[in-house]
């Protein structure tokens, strides 16, 4: 009883150790200031976020972990997750303080960064994690206060800002006086367009923001940075402006192929002509490219031209040139790029590292990342469009752009090409259905008791069952293998069974192999499947046993091991057992035994009771009964119906005066615990005389030969 109670105390204790927090606090301390998750965590969406300010993106922390006090904890790992790499190993500073030092990386690239801690104390291991907030303050340097542009020109002018991981671009252009602006990420970082719309003198007022909020002096988000002022002048140009339709136009090479382009009508152009661009007011400029005036579009009010491409080109490079010979009669600018193309694409699960494998699975989440030139202003599609993913607004430029993409559940196609401004690539994700194994808790084993499940607690401990067991049933229920929104997919098995007898010595043993399991039509990915050579969700194991469990003793033993095959996952894999006894309430045997010692009292006679008779010969169908819920646990008591020759020895010397045989009913006690081969019980019971022709009762010790 007290065992019993102090296990039921450990077990409580383990259960409320899982289920409390044994981290009271992480804090991570940079250069500058400690952030503290106890004291300044960050609520989004009802869970908490460590809330740290790093003063540059690759930074080195120190991390502190407390934990709780009435807990002893043995040891702490730091677990990989994306974002940062341990420097050093993580070492208790204190009764329940443990420090580490780490670099972060890619901490802003991670959609979800977080710390997980494996953590491991006398009675149990388990694993706690601390979501991060990280967040990085732009700074603005020296920015020239005032410019000047010429009316109608636009300009991109680069902001000297340092870390603007998180600035906030909307791509929206706003007015105040007579100049239009917005805020651009260009290859170089921030950058400020601006299109005046008039001549004169404008002071320009512009709000930085975040696109994710910050803690404000006083504790309350924000988004809000910083603002900054600039004095642009407008003046008339010495030049006529040609202002074209698209900001952007891809590079041919050595103007091998002419670009068809627009620009607004102005009437000192003439029309077919050649004019040179180039990238300096003077004679010798560097070609840009050239262009020949093609017609005037009247109701648009526009120019039609075709250019040859001969150099690359940005805006904030500085203005083109438009020339007839040497002589300069028009400016303008826009960018001449690369063509847009895919280089690589990448692709990011939750909790993992980029990996640059195309395999995708139905019904999972991903974050993709495709790299190349010319990507910013480029469609980028999937499937044709049939499939959506959607665009991060934030993290984009030429180089680089991100996604989210949903892959359906039902998905039909075995492959998702990409699409670059509707041109089919050579990149694209090849639609793998989903090859886990999962937990064995969909195979069920009836043995005559009906379905019980092989991970059920049924099997926790031997099972037993009373009479001839008519077969095994191994089934595998089809419809469990695959959930709602969890896909396993196929599922290779291999079962072992095993038979031994009641002496607990193995008669037989069959492996049946290569078992395949195909989650049925209840399941939206079945039709994908591959059904080649599947097997039945029904396995009799008297199919395969040479001895067949109809045929098998009391107490004999079926062993069934059900297992992965874990060559088909890559070493992973599930194993469960069910052991099963054939039980009996009692067994019938016969058995020989030498009672002596016994008195022996007749009925019905007036004979006294006699003296110790001795060395008898029993010869008994004796019932041995066994302990309920218990494997081959005997009782102490037997019953035995039989005959006995009392005084046997006396008849074999030739004294025949004590000797009689009978019919009996014995009750013995037998020693449980004793492996001895001769053994001494106890008997008592009654039968009949023939000599003496009476009925007697009779008691006392025997002594029991086993052979």
């Amino acid at each position: 009883m007290k065992k019993a109670f102090f296990i039921l105390l450990v077990s409580l204790f383990s259960l409320n150790t899982l289920a409390q927090k044994i981290i009271e606090d992480v804090i991570i301390r940079t250069d500058s200031a400690d952030f503290s998750f106890k004291n300044q965590a960050f609520k989004i969406r009802k869970s908490n976020y460590l809330y740290f300010v790093l003063n540059e993106v690759n930074q080195e922390v120190e991390v502190t972990i407390k934990t709780n006090p009435s807990v002893k904890v043995d040891n702490i790992q730091l677990l990989p997750t994306p974002g940062y790499v341990q420097l050093d190993s993580l070492i208790k500073t204190g009764e329940n303080t443990f420090v580490v030092d780490i670099k972060f990386t890619s901490v802003f690239d991670v959609g979800f960064p977080k710390l997980v801690f494996k953590i491991v104390t006398d009675s149990l291991t388990k694993t706690e994690e601390a979501k991060l907030y990280p967040f990085i303050f732009p700074i603005l340097k020296d920015l020239n206060p005032q410019i000047e542009i010429f009316n109608g020109q636009e300009v991109t002018l680069p902001l000297p800002i340092k870390t603007p991981a998180l600035i906030k671009y909307t791509g929206m252009w706003y007015s105040e006086g007579i100049l239009d602006y917005r805020l651009v990420k260009t290859l170089e970082g921030p950058a400020l367009s601006i299109k005046p719309n008039a001549l004169g003198l404008q002071s320009l007022n512009v709000g930085m923001e975040s696109f994710k909020p910050f803690l404000d002096e006083h504790g309350s988000p924000s988004t809000k940075l910083f603002d900054f002022r600039i004095t642009v002048r407008v003046v008339r140009s010495k030049f006529n402006y040609l202002n074209f339709t698209e900001p952007t136009y891809f590079f041919e090479p050595q103007g091998e192929k002419s670009i068809t382009v627009w620009f607004d009508y102005n009437p000192n152009i003439k029309l077919n002509k050649t004019y040179r661009i180039e990238d300096q007011e003077g004679p010798g400029g560097r070609l840009i490219g050239e262009i020949y005036t093609r017609a005037y579009v009247e109701n648009q009010n526009k120019v039609i031209a075709s250019m040859r491409t001969y150099a690359l080109h940005q805006v904030e490079g500085g203005l083109l040139y438009v020339k007839e010979g040497d002589r300069n009669r028009f400016f303008t600018n826009f960018n001449i790029l690369p063509k847009p193309f895919i280089e690589k694409v990448s692709i990011l699960r939750q909790g993992k590292d980029w990996t640059g494998s195309q395999i995708v699975y139905p019904g999972e989440e991903i974050e993709l990342k495709i790299q190349g030139t010319g990507l910013s202003g480029s469609e980028i599609t999937f499937a044709d469009g049939k499939y959506v993913a959607v665009p991060d607004t934030i993290r984009k430029n030429n180089q680089v752009r991100f996604f989210s993409l949903k892959i359906p559940e039902d998905i039909k196609e075995r492959s998702i090409p990409i699409s670059l401004n509707q041109n089919t690539t050579s990149f694209g994700f090849l639609v793998n259905e989903y090859q886990r194994p999962r937990s064995l808790d969909f195979i069920t084993v009836n043995y005559g008791e009906g379905e019980h499940e092989l991970t059920g607690e049924n099997f926790y401990k031997p099972s037993l069952y009373n009479g001839e067991i008519g077969d095994v049933v191994i089934t595998a229920h089809l419809d469990r293998i695959d959930e709602q929104l969890e896909f396993y997919g196929v599922q290779y098995i291999n079962v072992e069974i095993r038979l031994w007898d009641k002496n607990n010595r193995q008669i037989e043993t069959r492996t049946v192999e290569d078992i395949k399991l195909v989650p049925d039509k209840t399941s939206v990915r079945h039709l994908g499947y591959n059904h080649n050579n599947e097997s039945s969700a029904i396995l009799r194991i008297n199919d395969f046993l040479v001895n067949k469990t109809y045929d098998l003793r009391p107490w004999s033993k079926i062993e069934i091991t059900v297992e992965h095959d874990k060559s088909k996952y890559g070493g992973n894999g599930f194993k469960s057992k069910a052991i099963i006894y054939r039980s009996d309430k009692f067994s019938l045997d016969i058995e020989v035994s030498f009672p002596a010692g016994l008195f022996v009292v007749p009925i019905g006679s007036t004979q006294e009771v006699s003296s110790l008779t001795g060395l008898s010969i029993a010869s008994m169908a004796n019932f041995t009964f066994y302990k309920k819920g218990q494997i081959k646990k005997e009782q102490p008591i037997r019953l035995g119906l039989g005959f006995i020759a009392l005084n046997a020895i006396n008849s074999i010397t030739g004294s025949t005066d004590d000797s009689d045989i009978g019919a009996v009913a014995l009750m013995s006690f037998q020693p449980l615990h004793s492996d001895s081969k001769i053994n001494f019980p106890l008997y008592a019971g009654f039968g009949y005389l023939f000599k003496a022709e009476n009925l007697f009762l009779l008691i006392g010790p025997g002594i029991k030969f086993t052979f």
